[in-house]
């Protein structure tokens, strides 16, 4: 864990802001588009995307068994908030991707 000398950081950093209105617009955009099952199922996908981003150093200084795979080193904070990111913004990035290829 890290550890802080002072005043740790605001909980509602700008990175936890943007990642929670990105993960309740997901969910509203599911919800509108196909009810509240679809919407449920979203926010469930988003889960762990969003963990990576507000918890990076509690999920890189794992390690152990995860499914039938074992984790032998510790992640860099940094790599593991970065890749919560990516799959965080994967349906931003791909939804124009596939309206385009459609065309």
């Amino acid at each position: 864990m890290t550890e802080y000398i002072g005043t740790p950081p605001s909980f509602w950093s700008p990175p936890r802001v943007v990642s929670a209105l990105i993960v309740v617009g997901y969910t509203v955009a599911g919800y509108c588009t196909g009810g509240i099952s679809t919407g449920f199922d979203v926010f469930m996908c988003s889960v762990l995307p969003v963990a990576c981003i507000w918890f990076p150093d509690a999920l890189g200084s794992y390690i152990g068994w995860f499914g039938r795979t074992h984790i032998t080193r510790l992640s860099p904070e940094l790599a593991v908030a970065f890749m919560g990111w990516v799959v965080l913004l994967l349906p931003i990035l791909l939804i124009p991707l596939f309206w385009l290829a459609s065309q």
